[in-house]
């Protein structure tokens, strides 16, 4: 038999309670665990009580049906939910669980007994998930593990995380050798209740192809993060005031460069630093090239809205940003010197930012067309300026807003007064 076949097949498990008579290490044990099973099914099952065990795991398990289970069973680290390591097909609908360690969680890791199998086309719907530790949902590889987490889909998904400290993340999609060996993760219609966490509530590194829509995530402690991967999507994704001071909503590349990240609509709002931060300022990273900002709200910032420091290759297009509040970085938008450049910010409002609607630096970076509150100027530090039809502007020509008086931006570029006397949405003066 080939070592990845199934061993066995056609099983069903209906009704009744799994549990332990205490939480105690008398009791040790996982509730239960498949390996290498073909077609099963598990519906309308309890668990309750595991110690020091995960409480239902499934390695290599192919044609898999899970619904209706309804899981309070686990305190601590270790404690996990349902945790898959390789199979395919899967489906997970209509579930209640709650855990002490990761409430869902697919990996690929060493440990007795191995996985032989990739992990692909595993489907979870309308299900809540709580991890008391951990992550309401992980999709995870190990180091030094070649095995694949691919094809994973995520819908109506009410989660939280934390409740008993220290906890975790609540999403996390890893590959800890940063070889995107997750990839291809759609998570659409998602609500996390982050608030008792004690993380940002997100995690996407060393991936590919990762798709989050219409997800929410309430008051997380830090920073969601996207680092070392390439092609992520966020599309109409709310990240709602953050607890921490001198953490945002988002924080791309913080950590490893990525490429090709897509920020569709969805707001980001009252973070106690900026709301989204790109890249590291240092000539060596680590850097953003290739991303899109385009449709989002972005409002409430201590500091600056949207904060380039090292970001290139992007478009930042028909966005509110508004309400960005500290008098030395409080631009709706700030992209600076010297690791940004080639960028198109254009046809943004930019209302209510207390130093200003924008600061740009990148000698090849384009701001046009874009809209502010008056007597607000356009911090014209670097790059050119052009009318909405191509035509490059001449002195005295500047975005949609207007100001009698001295702007300094943020890297100490004085504006002159004579430069914004009546320029208006691209009339010259």
């Amino acid at each position: 038999m080939a070592p990845d076949a199934p061993s066995f097949s056609n099983i069903r498990i209906t009704g009744g309670t799994i549990k332990s008579l205490a939480h105690d290490a008398a009791y040790e044990g996982t509730h239960l665990s498949m390996i290498k099973v073909q077609y099963l099914s598990i519906e309308g099952v309890r668990f309750e009580g595991v110690y020091n065990r995960w409480n239902a795991s499934f390695i290599d398990c192919q044609d898999v049906k899970i619904s209706g289970v309804v899981m309070n069973s686990g305190e601590n680290f270790g404690e996990d939910g349902l945790h898959f390591v390789g199979g395919a097909r899967i489906v997970v609908s209509d579930c209640n669980i709650r855990s002490g360690d990761d409430a869902l969680a697919l990996t690929q890791e060493n440990f007795t007994p191995l996985a032989t199998t990739d992990l692909t086309d595993f489907t979870a719907v309308n299900c809540y998930l709580h991890s008391a530790k951990a992550n309401a949902f992980k999709a995870y590889v190990r180091s030094g593990v070649t095995r694949t987490i691919s094809r994973v889909r995520l819908a109506n998904i009410v989660a939280k995380v934390g409740g008993t400290a220290p906890s975790g993340l609540g999403i996390d999609i890893h590959d800890e050798n940063n070889d995107n060996r997750v990839s291809e993760v759609e998570i659409d219609g998602v609500t996390l209740d982050a608030s008792e966490g004690d993380n940002g509530g997100l995690r996407v590194k060393g991936v590919s192809n990762i798709r989050l829509a219409n997800t929410t995530i309430l008051r997380p402690k830090l920073a969601a993060r996207i680092d070392g991967s390439t092609d992520v999507e966020l599309r109409n994704v709310v990240i709602d005031r953050p607890q921490t001071e001198n953490y945002g909503c988002l924080r791309v590349a913080g950590e490893a460069d990525c490429t090709n990240i897509r920020i569709r609509g969805g707001r980001y709002s009252g973070a106690l630093w900026h709301n989204i931060a790109m890249g590291v300022h240092d000539s060596i990273g680590p850097k953003v090239t290739g991303f899109e900002v385009s449709g989002a709200l972005i409002e409430g910032a201590k500091y600056t809205g949207l904060f380039l420091l090292n970001a290139s290759d992007g478009i930042v297009v028909g966005n509110t940003i508004t309400g960005s509040g500290n008098p030395e970085l409080g631009y709706g938008i700030s992209e600076i010197a010297p690791y940004c450049d080639r960028n198109l910010i254009i046809s943004n409002w930019l209302a209510d930012n207390y130093s200003g609607p924008v600061s740009f630096t990148g000698s090849s970076t384009e701001v046009v067309r874009n809209f502010g509150t008056p007597l607000q100027p356009i911090a014209d530090s670097g790059g050119f300026r052009q009318t909405i039809d191509g035509n490059r502007s001449r002195p005295g020509i500047r975005n949609c807003s207007s100001r009698i008086g001295r702007n300094r931006s943020h890297q100490g570029h004085v504006v002159a007064a004579a430069d914004f006397a009546g320029a208006v949405c691209g009339v010259a003066a």
